[in-house]
């Protein structure tokens, strides 16, 4: 599907689901920003660490375990958290201009933006006491 070229990293119906997450609408919030080289680019670089087990922590054996679907669900609603947490950087330039100046866009987008990201940290460091569990 061309609409949604990451649905087997992220699942079906991601773009809805990042937007759910940013409580906003496909017309501040597109399916192209959510599929930018920059927004996903930049969602890789903060999940790659947990999933080396580098520059997280410094123990090279914490890392996130992720070895069934449960995992993977888990996984994939820490990456959407990130990437929502991403994309509040362009949303919070595209809400001072035209035509999303009216109040149904504007909200804090930083604080937003900083409860996506440690809702997303939170998710992976679940994951690696789970995984830590699970050995």
């Amino acid at each position: 599907m061309a609409k949604e070229p990451y649905t087997k990293y992220l699942g079906e119906g991601y773009c809805d689901r990042v937007r759910k997450l940013l409580t906003t609408d496909d017309k501040m919030c597109t399916d192209t920003m959510i599929n930018s080289d920059v927004c996903i680019g930049g969602m890789k670089q903060i999940l790659t660490p947990y999933l080396e087990g580098s520059n997280v922590t410094f123990v090279p054996t914490d890392k996130v375990q992720v070895k069934d679907e449960v995992d993977y669900a888990a996984f994939q609603q820490a990456a959407l958290y990130i990437l929502a947490g991403i994309l509040c950087s362009p949303i919070i330039s595209r809400a001072r201009n035209f035509p999303f100046l009216g109040q149904k866009y504007q909200k804090n987008w930083k604080k937003k933006q900083t409860k996506l990201m440690q809702k997303g940290h939170l998710w992976l460091e679940s994951l690696k006491k789970q995984g830590a569990e699970k050995c």
